[in-house]
This record gives structure tokens, C-alpha cells and sequence, in this order.
């Protein structure tokens, strides 16, 4: 027997459900329809409908679908073969269900369900009485959304009447025109795009779909058929090309109205709420409430009144920027999850409506914001994009499409014109852009150069070294000059060159990230993951060669060349694969933490006791060669500007990557602190920058990196530009060049941000004086003659800043605050342009706190020691070893770098016994000895503390291959006894660089591990006797080196805390006397201590302070209003707020108000977690509070605080059983929570 092809189509069961009265017999009472087989016979209850009684069966006779009922059911599908119905399966509970052509199912459910299974199996012949089956269709057909299938009559000829035809590209570019009789349907990709009922041209037929025609008496296929429909046409031969015109793109949703995943997209509709609440990376697009697409780009994006939103990520961001065009129309289909965009011709005529209005929008808002702008160019470019409309909408009426998009191409370009023209630009601004040079010429050279210059970009960060090379011949065999440039001095050029035309230049390194020539020419310098992996980029830090290989480099590129700064890249470990697949896991590393800890740190795991001393030993791996390799290139080149990309997620960055450039920042190493903010939205750039600038305020200035890379839109670009401006910052870095110039953003950047030419901050009195002139030129250019400025107030204001012209770098602080002041307090300025005086004060506080930073970096950055370092193993064994000198300074103790060659002089009393030639130091034969002397010269520019020396010198024994002085054995001496603490320090002549750290030992018994010649034991008990030694060791753990012992007697108390008279009844009285015997506390004059004496902020905060050791910078502005440097608490206060430990009540501290307890649990929780004590750094347990009848005084920003200091014993509640969170606190209570934080930190 000979069976007909099946052509299975799914029924969903799961599909739309039709609600019916719930009546068992409800079809069959109206029909007499019945399923006979073998002379048995049951009745069919309905046809194509869904279940509504738990005892029936159904007849589908096609694909539509219905919702699968919660009981069970039987099923048998039955086939057409020639003029029979056979069975050929029966099912039990079916997910879906198949019906082939000319066929049928039959479904039960309850005795329905039994009936079809006792009575139906494979092979049996059935037959439906009662009921018409459909014919089946041989030929070619159309299946609608529906299910229901119908012959297709005519296929790329003439209509006929009640005829069904399809059109393909084969028959022309349009349809006949045709009369109201006809309908026809424009479907692309199986969708219907276009309904056209208007037939005076016929219908275009697109080359990437057809046309469906029904002409004649089909009103019942025309109501089935809905734009966004799928279609599915059958032996049809469909010749598909791309069409611009008429796009159509489907995408399934992973939710509705849920939180947005990795690589998802969801559906937000209004019920969800008034926005998505989505975080600030994904990319979003807003469809209106007659389903048009009004809006593209950001997050968090407004739900409109009937319409919705699309929100992706990931993989969805890229699907939405390249198919969700604006002024497309969008169908949802719930019941799939599917979202179809649909393109059309007349979604121009939207796009264009939509661009005009957003140009407008932006324009207005410009206005009420008095931006320096050209209101008058700007909206004539609106108006003129306005007045093409009404021939777009013609050319499409007219199938012109070619034209139409000509059209809308001129009108969105205007639009988009005046929408870049609306963003001023400034006279003062560090433009920086990220360049890899790979001109092999002086032409290549000056080209860029010139479209750089041509677009106002006044600072190149060029890259220096990439792919493993160099730029620059270096003369250096690890980092080679790239063979691509065959000896062209490409950095050089650069250099002369932009110095030609007014630009800047720093050489942009990358530190670590050195790639593959390198590693392989020196495998042993591979930065190593737990499995012994490198990822082929990154050197080891932790390594002498790799420290040293790095200095020699960056050295000689900033004496060779005449750069304006150096930017540090990469001053990191390399990101981690995967949890806990960090790096830092060679064997030198690894033994190096083993010495300190007696643990390999392969071991260790997030969550162990040590995992984060783990994190901080490679953290400080990387700050201290900061230290080094800045303070080395100062101390050649104390102008050079110094600048270094960094990750602006500062938390997550110790423990990723172990950088923490918070801290070189608050050092005043960095002059430009440059955090890479690669977006493609506006808040999470301002989030970088507040971040940042909460930490470098008063210490740097700040570029923030933005990237066209990304792919981001022009107008999201813009608006970062704008955001970052808003908030004070002076610099906007763009990465990178190519993408810059082929991503088109250049042409944004020079109608509006960058259309004016800016100087860069390198110069403050310069800069500030051309930042007052535009403040002056602005009042009367736009603040008056637009009416927001009276000319009483505009003349007042011009004399102001006037005054507050500086005429040399010491005269430009307090006039400039003065002018902020005054601005600050002027209730009678209009709101905006009281927002942007203000904002221009601030950029020009910055460049002043920058400089100053700068400036007190040298103050500061003393030399109180120089030392020559060499190995003494090397000596003895190859009678020769490099040798280094090395300054230590006043102001960092972690702080050591090496002078370069060309900053000392060294000659030897005896040439013939030792010498020092190219950096080392050699010895001969067996001649006795010689005096080695080096002299400190003055191309060497940091100042010295008194008594420091420029003139060492040591002794060389040739005959015991030995340097005299190197040893410590009988340099451990003491340099300070107290009651509670001596000072013990080893120093020698000459410090061995086998050295790897020293072991501190109190009577025989180790007491500490640590890398410097000196230490501070602080565990004594007045009165009694300690003996100490030190044992040295290399970076294997072996001891290469002993102290002498040594005996001290700390001293007798002067008993101060016994002075207090009032404290015996105290039950902090222990804490009270420990705090006091450290002098973190004192009492009054007349002996007492006043326990209960109650304590204001400042005053607790000098006390916190104290008790940590910290001191702060005084910045150019105070950190609060109410807190003037006069005040005696200034310092305090200030080192406090840099440390991160308080806050304030807006512009205030209220440093006189008594501070309460929930105060004073936050700052000292504060404390504990920026000293990363492990309990402490968890996300705390609310519920802890559950226990206290006063939790809900607790106020919401002191939750998180005082349910950690309950949870970990810090605060136990008054009585028991209240926290009494407002209370004011105590003298005694405030030494009780000193002392318990500082016995969590393990310093008391």
C-alpha cells in the first residue's frame, strides 16, 4: 500500500486557551457526530475546541491549539491513506499533538480517555459520521497564525475573483493596482509586515518575502490575517535577497516582567512598575502605545502609558541595536514569548518624527539649562529637517522608497546635527585620546595628527609597547623595536610633531601586560594561575628581574624622549579566569607569602583565614613597585605629568586584580588619575566618577575613559561627555583612535563637545585665568541676554571673578574658593546657572588640588636614607654582583627606589682589588682590600631630610670575598624604650639583596616577620626585662644571616591612668587605662576622667583617629562647611573623611553635636571593615536586631552597622534587651568600642 507524505504540524498544547460553558455534552447537543470502528461507536462531543468537563472527546481536525487540560487524556491519530482513515498511534497523555495532512486526532479525556484506549489501536480503520473532513490539499498552500490551511490558486499571474494568489520578486517589483474588492498582504521571513488595502498602484513586493492577494469574497481569510502573523507558505518557490525596505526580525523572550539575567531579553510592561529598575549594562528600546518604537538606548528606561519596553544584555544588547530601529513597529505575541520588529517604509516617516522631536527635546532642554551653545543654528537645523517631511510622506505614498531614504537619511542628519550642536564646549579641558601608532612614515604621521588636531583633541596617549615591541628603537633585547617599522622612530615622531601643533604627548605603557615576544624570550617571567597556566600576556610582579627589567625601560624612554607625561597601564595581576582562578601562584610568589605565613597559598580559597592576607601581599607587590617606578621617573623628570588607567570598582579591584590605586592616589603619586569608565550608558559613568573622585579629591585630578570601541551610540556618548563635565572632572580620555575616526564619532564631537579648541590643565594660572574670562563671557553672552540674569547681578559677579584672577601659582586658592563660597551662598541666582558657576569653580578647585598634590608630593617625599644593595652570595661564589643604590624615604616606609646611573658616581680606593664597571661590582684575585664611595649627584631631584648622606661607602674583602658591614650580626641595636614599646632597627653599611625578610624574636620566641630593617614591638609591660634577635632569611626561607642579641628593661609607668580618680566604679575601667597607657586618651587636669562625660563628634572622630594612626592631607577646600582649618579638630576630621571612616550631613559635620551610639557603631564598624578585618567584611544579618524592644529607632543607614557590632560582640545593648541607638554616647563608652575595635585589628 502506497502512504501518502505526512506533513506533521505541532499543536502546542500549552497554547491559547478558548473558555467555554462547562457542559459535558455542549457540541454534541446541537450535532450528532460519531467515531465508528469494528462496529463500535462513541459520540464526539466537539470539534477544535478545548476541554471543558472532565468526561469527553474531542475531534482536531487542524494545528490550532489549546491548553492541555491538568487530567489525563488519550489520544489517537488518525491518517488519510487513499480513501481510508487508519490509526496509527494511540498516545496517553500527549505534550502535543501531530495531524497529518487529511487527517485527524481524536482526543478523550475521563471515559473519553478510557473509550479510545479499550477501543483504538494502530492499524484500525475508522470513520467520522456527521461531520465533512477537509480535503486534503496537495498543492501549493498558506497556513495562517491559526492554524486553518488553504489552497493557494494563483502564483505570479493575473488575479481572478475569490481567487488566492501569491507574488513573488518573478513578477515585478509591484502588484496591478486593483480595486476595494482586493487585500493583500506584504509578508517578509514569514510575517505579515503590511496591510495594503489602497490599490491605485498595486502593492510592492519586497525581494526578501511576497505578496498574499484575496480578491472577491474573502473578507473571512482577511479578518484572520493581522500584521505581526506568521504565515507558512508551501511549494512555493519564494526567491529571497536582502530589501531594505521592509525588514522583519522575531526574537524570543525570556521573560516578562522579571529581573533581567545575563544575555536575556525581557518584556517590561506598565504593570510592572513606572521603569525597568535594570542596572547600567544593557541597552534598551521603548515602544510606544501604538506599538512603535520611540526610543532606543540606556536602562532603567521609563514604561510608557500602554506601551513597554525591551530590555537585553549580553548577546541581546547587540540583536537589539541591529534589528530595534527606531520607528519600527513592534508585535508581542505573550502566549509565544516572541517579540517580532517590523520595518517598513512607513517606519521613516516615524524614525524621522522621532529624530526631529528628540533634537527639540535636547535643544529645550538646553535652553533651561542657559548651555553656551548656538540656539538660533541649532533650531534653524530643526526646522529645516521639519520642513522635509511632508516630501518623505509623499515619496512613500509614491513607492519613491530609494528617494524616501534619501529623505530621511538628509532629515536625521539634520536632526542629529542640531541634536550634537545642543553640547557646548569648553576652553579648558585635557582631550585625550588613546593611539597605536603603526605609521611607518613622517606623512602617516603628521596625517593623524592633523585629523586629531582638526578635531581639537589637544593630548595623545600613545601606545609605547604592544604585540610584545616596541615602538622606539630601544637598544633593549627583551623589548625589541616591531620589525613592521624597519627602524622608523614612530614615538619620536609623534613627539615632534604634535609639539608642532600644540599637543601633548604621553607615552602610554602597560606595565605587566607585555604579551608574547616577551615571555618568549624570558618563560620564567610568566605570571602563573593555581593550575600553572599563563595566559601568554602577563610578568610576574613579584620578580627582581621583571621590577628591575621594567624601570631600566621606562627610565631610558623618559631621558631619550621629550615627553609630556607617562600613563601606567596594566598596573595589575591579569583578570581572573573564574572563581578562585586567580594568578600569583608560581613557586617564587608562593614561597616569598610561605616565609611570612608558613602556608602555600595554592592552598587557600575565598572564605579562608587567610585568603586575605593572600589578596593584601599581592596588592602590595603591585603599590610598592608603584612607588618605585613613580618616584624613580620623578626624581629624573620631576615635571613629567604622571597618569595611570586603573579599574574604577575599587573594592572589587584588591581582590581581583590586587590594585589599589586608592592608594598611590592619596599619596599624591598620580597626577591624573584616568578610572576606564567603557560604557555604553550615562549613570554608570557617573557612578566611576563619584566613586573616584571620593578618594582623589585634594589629591589629583581626574580624566575619565570613556570608549567609542564599545559601539555606543552617538548621542549616549555625547551625554557622557556632558555627565562627566557636570560633575566637576577636567579630562575626557576617548578609546581609542580607529574606532573614534571609523565609528563617525568625530563628526559629533566637532558640532558640539569639541567644536571649540581647549587648552589642557598643564599650566593652573593659566588655565583658571581663561576658565574666569568664559565665566565673565558667558554672563553676558547667554546668562543676561537669555534672561536669567539681571545686569545688577551680572556687573556684581564680574568684578567678583575678576578679583579672583590669579597672577602666580601661590595665589590661587583662596580667591577661588572665596568666588565658590559666594556663589554657593547666593540664594538670588537662578537655579541653573547658579548650578553652572558653581561647576565651573569647582573644575577650576580640581586643577588647583591637582597641582598642589604635585607639589606637595615633593614637599613630602623626602629622602631620609640612601643604601647600597648588592648580593653577597654572589660575591663570595662569582666574585661579582650587580649593584644597586637605593633611596627610602621619610613619608612611606614601604617606599624604595633605585637611583638611576646617571644620578650617582662610584669610584674604589683600589682598582686592582674591586671595581665597579656598567652597574657591577667586580672583585679580583686575592688582593686584599678596597674602598668602594659613592656620591649622591645633583641630576638626582628629590630634596633630603637633615642628616641624610650623599656619600656611602663600604669595605670589599677580596680575600674573604666578603663585604665588610654587610652582615647584621651586631647591628641590632634599640632607638627607643617606653612603657609598652621598644624600636629595634639592624641597619648595615651595605643591605644584601638576598635578603627576603627578617624574623623578630622576643625572648626566643618569634614574634613577627618583616621585609624592612626595623620594627616596633608595642607588646611590653612596663617595668620588665625582654631579650631580642633577628634572623634573616632568602627568598627560599632559608636563615642566611643573624643578629647579635640583645637585652632591654622597659621603662616604669609614670602611672598617668592611675591619676584618674574617677574610673574605679568604671566597667570600661581596663579599656580606659589600656587606651590611656598608649596615649589615645588622656584625662583632665584635676586627675579625673569624667566617664560619663558625653562626647561630641569631633571629639570622638580625633579620638578614632588617634588610635588608628592615621594623618590626612588638608585639602584646597575643607571637606565641610561647618569645619574650618582653625578648628582644632580640622586635622582629625579631614584624615577621617580621606580614610573613608565618616560622613556627614550633606555640605555638614556638625562637629559639635554629641554623637550617638548608632553614630559611633558605624564609624568604628567603618574602621574595622577599611582595615579588612575578615568577620567583618560580610553582609550582615538584620534579624540579629529582632532581639533589642528599641530596633526600629535604628535608623536605616545604621542597620547594616549595628547588626554587625551585635552579631560580633562590638555592642551588646543596654540591659540586655535595648540598643537605645539615639542616646548620646560617653567618655567611657566610647573607650570601650576604641578598645574592642582595636582588639579586633589585633593592636592592643
Amino acid at each position: 500500500m502506497k502512504f501518502c507524505k505526512y506533513l506533521l504540524l505541532l499543536i502546542c498544547i500549552f497554547g491559547v486557551v478558548i473558555v467555554l460553558q462547562k457542559s459535558t455534552n455542549a457540541y454534541a447537543a446541537d450535532n450528532n457526530i460519531f467515531l465508528k470502528t469494528n462496529e463500535q461507536g462513541i459520540k464526539i462531543d466537539k470539534v477544535n475546541e478545548a476541554f471543558s468537563s472532565d468526561n469527553e472527546i474531542i475531534l482536531y481536525t487542524n494545528s490550532q491549539s489549546y491548553k492541555k487540560p491538568d487530567k489525563s487524556l488519550s489520544a489517537a491519530t488518525v491518517s488519510r491513506q487513499f480513501d481510508k482513515y487508519i490509526v496509527m498511534n494511540v498516545v496517553y497523555n500527549p505534550d502535543s499533538i501531530n495531524i497529518s495532512p487529511g487527517g485527524f486526532v481524536v482526543s478523550g479525556i475521563g471515559d473519553g480517555a478510557k473509550w479510545i484506549s479499550q477501543n483504538l489501536k494502530a492499524g484500525n480503520e475508522v470513520k467520522i459520521e456527521g461531520f465533512t473532513l477537509p480535503e486534503v490539499i496537495t498543492g501549493p498552500s498558506i497556513t495562517l497564525s491559526n492554524g486553518n490551511k488553504y489552497p493557494i490558486d494563483i502564483i505570479n499571474k493575473d488575479r481572478e475573483e475569490n481567487k488566492i494568489a501569491v507574488y513573488t520578486k518573478n513578477f515585478g517589483d509591484y502588484t496591478k493596482p486593483f480595486t476595494e474588492n482586493t487585500c493583500e498582504f506584504i509578508v517578509v521571513n514569514g510575517v505579515v509586515a503590511y496591510k495594503n488595502s489602497n490599490g491605485f498602484k498595486g502593492t510592492y513586493i519586497p525581494a526578501n518575502g511576497y505578496v498574499m492577494s484575496f480578491t472577491g469574497n474573502n473578507n473571512d481569510f482577511i479578518n484572520q490575517i493581522q500584521v505581526g502573523d506568521r504565515l507558512v507558505i508551501s511549494k512555493v518557490d519564494i526567491p529571497t535577497t536582502t530589501d531594505e525596505n521592509f525588514k522583519v526580525n522575531s526574537i524570543t523572550l525570556n521573560k516578562i516582567n522579571a529581573f533581567r539575567g545575563t544575555n536575556e531579553i525581557i518584556l517590561y510592561d506598565s504593570s510592572y512598575g513606572t521603569s525597568t529598575k535594570t542596572n547600567s549594562y544593557g541597552y534598551e528600546v521603548v515602544v510606544g502605545s501604538e506599538g512603535k518604537i520611540i526610543q532606543t538606548g540606556g536602562n532603567d528606561s521609563n514604561i510608557p502609558q500602554g506601551g513597554y519596553v525591551l530590555s537585553g544584555h549580553g548577546i541581546m544588547v547587540s540583536w537589539l541595536q541591529n534589528h530595534a530601529i527606531l520607528g519600527s513597529t513592534v508585535v508581542i505575541n505573550k502566549d509565544r514569548k516572541e517579540a517580532v520588529v517590523i520595518f517598513t517604509p512607513d517606519s521613516y516617516i516615524d524614525m524621522a518624527k522621532y529624530s526631529i522631536k528628540s533634537a527639540q527635546d535636547n535643544l529645550d532642554t538646553a535652553k533651561r539649562q542657559f548651555l553656551d551653545i548656538p540656539y538660533d543654528k541649532v533650531q534653524s537645523l530643526i526646522d529645516t529637517a521639519g520642513q522635509k517631511l511632508p516630501a518623505l510622506k509623499s515619496q512613500i505614498d509614491e513607492g519613491q522608497y530609494k528617494d524616501a531614504v534619501n529623505t530621511v537619511n538628509n532629515i536625521k542628519n539634520d536632526a542629529n546635527n542640531a541634536f550634537f550642536m545642543a553640547f557646548e564646549s569648553v576652553k579648558v579641558e585635557n582631550r585625550a585620546v588613546w593611539v597605536r601608532p603603526k605609521e611607518t612614515t613622517v606623512d602617516e604621521v603628521k596625517k593623524h595628527l592633523d585629523m586629531l588636531k582638526d578635531l581639537n583633541i589637544n593630548t595623545i596617549y600613545l601606545e609605547t609597547y604592544w604585540g610584545g615591541y616596541a615602538v622606539y628603537p630601544t637598544g633593549n633585547d627583551i623589548m625589541q623595536q616591531n620589525p613592521m617599522y624597519n627602524g622608523f622612530d614612530v614615538l619620536g615622531a609623534y613627539i615632534k610633531e604634535a609639539h608642532a601643533r600644540g599637543m601633548e604627548v604621553h607615552a602610554w605603557v602597560e606595565d605587566f601586560a607585555v604579551d608574547k615576544p616577551v615571555l618568549d624570550r624570558k618563560p620564567e617571567w610568566a605570571n602563573l594561575d593555581r593550575k600553572m597556566n599563563s595566559n601568554g600576556n602577563f610578568l610576574n610582579p613579584s620578580l627582581v628581574e621583571v621590577r628591575d627589567f621594567l624601570s631600566d625601560l621606562y627610565k631610558s624612554l623618559v631621558k631619550k624622549y621629550d615627553l609630556d607625561g607617562i600613563q601606567f597601564d596594566y598596573m595589575r595581576y591579569p583578570l581572573p579566569g573564574g572563581y578562585s582562578d586567580d594568578y600569583g601562584y608560581d613557586t617564587y610568589t608562593r614561597q616569598l607569602f610561605k616565609n611570612i605565613t608558613a602556608v602555600d597559598p595554592i592552598t587557600l580559597h575565598p572564605g579562608d583565614a587567610l585568603w586575605q592576607k593572600w589578596c593584601d601581599f599581592r596588592v602590595k607587590i603591585i603599590t610598592t613597585f608603584a612607588y618605585r617606578i613613580i618616584s624613580e621617573i620623578r626624581s629624573i623628570k620631576p615635571d613629567l605629568q604622571i597618569s595611570a588607567d586603573v579599574w574604577p570598582n575599587y573594592d572589587k579591584a584588591l581582590t581581583d586584580i590586587f590594585q589599589d590605586s586608592r592608594d598611590w592616589t592619596k599619596r599624591d603619586y598620580i597626577n591624573n588619575l584616568i578610572p576606564m569608565s567603557y560604557n555604553i550608558d550615562v549613570p554608570p559613568v557617573v557612578k566611576d566618577i563619584q566613586n573616584t573622585w571620593a578618594f582623589a579629591k585634594g589629591h589629583s585630578d581626574i580624566t575619565v575613559g570613556i570608549g567609542t570601541y564599545t559601539g555606543i551610540d552617538y548621542r549616549t556618548f555625547l551625554e557622557q561627555i556632558k555627565a562627566i563635565r557636570d560633575t566637576g572632572t577636567n579630562g575626557i580620555g576617548i578609546f581609542e583612535f580607529e574606532s573614534l575616526f571609523n565609528g563617525g564619532y568625530d563628526k559629533a564631537l566637532k558640532l558640539g563637545v569639541y567644536s571649540m579648541p581647549a587648552i589642557t590643565t598643564g599650566n593652573p594660572v593659566n588655565s583658571i585665568n581663561v576658565m574666569l574670562d568664559e565665566m565673565i563671557r558667558k554672563i553676558n553672552a547667554v546668562y543676561v541676554k537669555y534672561g536669567g540674569m539681571n545686569d545688577e547681578d551680572a556687573q556684581r559677579y564680574k568684578v567678583l571673578i575678576n578679583k579672583a584672577k590669579p597672577a602666580n601659582d601661590g595665589d590661587m586658592g583662596k580667591s577661588i574658593v572665596n568666588l565658590l563660597n559666594t556663589i554657593n551662598s547666593d540664594n538670588s541666582l537662578n537655579a541653573e546657572i547658579k548650578k553652572r558657576m558653581y561647576s565651573d569653580v569647582t573644575k577650576m578647585i580640581n586643577i588647583i588640588d591637582g597641582f598642589s598634590s604635585g607639589k606637595r608630593f615633593f614637599d613630602n617625599h623626602k629622602v631620609k636614607e640612601f643604601q647600597v644593595e648588592l648580593s653577597c652570595d654572589n660575591i663570595k661564589n662569582n666574585k661579582e654582583t650587580p649593584l644597586k643604590i637605593k633611596a627610602l624615604f621619610d613619608d612611606n616606609n614601604s617606599q624604595i627606589m633605585y637611583l638611576d646611573k646617571t644620578q650617582y658616581s662610584i669610584k674604589s680606593s683600589n682598582p686592582e682589588v674591586a671595581s665597579v664597571d656598567e652597574g657591577k661590582l667586580k672583585i679580583y684575585g686575592d688582593k686584599g682590600e678596597s674602598e668602594i664611595t659613592v656620591d649622591i649627584l645633583d641630576t638626582f631631584k628629590y630634596n633630603l631630610e637633615r642628616g641624610a648622606n650623599k656619600e656611602l661607602s663600604f669595605i670589599v674583602n677580596s680575600t674573604a670575598r666578603d663585604i665588610v658591614g654587610a652582615s647584621i650580626y651586631g647591628k641590632l641595636k634599640t632607638s627607643g624604650i617606653y612603657e609598652n614599646k621598644v624600636m629595634l632597627d639592624w641597619k648595615t653599611d651595605v643591605q644584601n639583596s638576598d635578603v627576603a625578610g627578617y624574623i623578630v624574636y622576643r625572648n626566643n620566641n618569634e614574634i613577627a616577620r618583616v621585609s624592612l630593617n626595623k620594627f616596633i614591638d608595642e607588646n611590653l609591660q612596663p617595668d620588665m626585662d625582654y631579650v631580642y634577635k633577628v634572623s634573616a632569611f632568602d627568598a627560599s626561607g632559608q636563615i642566611i644571616d643573624e643578629s647579635n642579641e640583645i637585652s632591654i628593661k622597659a621603662k616604669v609607668s609614670n602611672n598617668l591612668a592611675n591619676k584618674f580618680t574617677d574610673i574605679d566604679s568604671c566597667w570600661a575601667k581596663q579599656n580606659i587605662l589600656a587606651l590611656a597607657s598608649k596615649g589615645i586618651i588622656s584625662g583632665y587636669e584635676d586627675n579625673t576622667f569624667k566617664p560619663d562625660k558625653e562626647v561630641t563628634r569631633a571629639e570622638f572622630v580625633s579620638m578614632l583617629v588617634r588610635s588608628l594612626g592615621l594623618n590626612g592631607k588638608n585639602p584646597a577646600v575643607p571637606s565641610f562647611t561647618d569645619v574650618s582649618p582653625n578648628d582644632w579638630y580640622y586635622g582629625a576630621i579631614e584624615a577621617g573623611k580621606q580614610a573613608g571612616l565618616i560622613s556627614g550631613y550633606g555640605k555638614e559635620f556638625r562637629p559639635d553635636a554629641e554623637i550617638s551610639r548608632e553614630e559611633m557603631t558605624a564609624m568604628i564598624i567603618n574602621a574595622l571593615r577599611k582595615n579588612h578585618v575578615p568577620k567583618f567584611l560580610s553582609k550582615a544579618n538584620i534579624s540579629v536586631l529582632d532581639r533589642f524592644i528599641d530596633k526600629d529607632k535604628v535608623q536605616d543607614w545604621a542597620k547594616e552597622s549595628m547588626a554587625i557590632a551585635c552579631d560580633t560582640g562590638i555592642i551588646s545593648g543596654s540591659g540586655q534587651c535595648s540598643l537605645m541607638p539615639d542616646a548620646a554616647s560617653t567618655r567611657e563608652m566610647a573607650s570601650a568600642m576604641i578598645y574592642r575595635m582595636l582588639n579586633q585589628m589585633s593592636k592592643i
